[in-house]
């Protein structure tokens, strides 16, 4: 989710973004929501390209709470089986890290 523009109506964690949406205008703040699979690169990329719009140049902070558990015994999972949470829960967090932060240093001064 970003802080200005209507996205995806979507559930997640619990907490429905309509009704997020409402309780920011309740308070004056506009919200902008950005679906992405974070095991997705190009989704990933498309995602940050839409962020990049709405902001106008990028996020200054990341917040990555993607997560999936992994059911069964490793013994009894195939390959694609235990490929999915890795990229979920290690390689997509790590790709965003790599995508935002050249933006976010040069940004905020420390690149320079």
């Amino acid at each position: 989710m970003w802080p200005g523009a209507p996205g995806p109506h979507l559930q997640r964690g619990g907490v429905v973004v309509p009704q997020l949406e409402a309780d920011a205008a309740e308070r004056g703040l506009a919200l902008r929501t950005v679906q992405l699979d974070v095991a997705c690169a190009q989704s990933c990329h498309t995602a940050l390209g839409m962020v990049a719009e709405m902001t106008g140049g990028g996020p200054w902070v990341l917040v990555s709470n993607a997560g999936i558990p992994r059911a069964g015994a490793m013994a009894d999972l195939g390959d694609e089986q235990a490929r999915y949470p890795l990229e979920v829960n290690q390689l997509g967090p790590a790709r965003l890290c790599r995508m935002v932060l050249p933006g976010t240093a040069a940004r905020s001064g420390a690149g320079s």
